[in-house]
């Protein structure tokens, strides 16, 4: 049990550390239907 709860730890500072400091953000909104053109695209069309 307390390998799992040093190892959570650990990734809980990482992924807090990736969310402000690299990860980027997007400049502009992206719209539902613009996600949804580019993930899946039009398959059936």
């Amino acid at each position: 049990m307390f390998w799992y709860s040093w190892i959570g730890r650990r990734v809980w500072f990482y992924e807090l550390f990736q969310f402000f400091f690299v990860d980027k953000r997007v400049q502009r909104k992206v719209t539902v239907e613009d996600f949804w053109d580019r993930g899946i695209g039009r398959e059936g069309s």
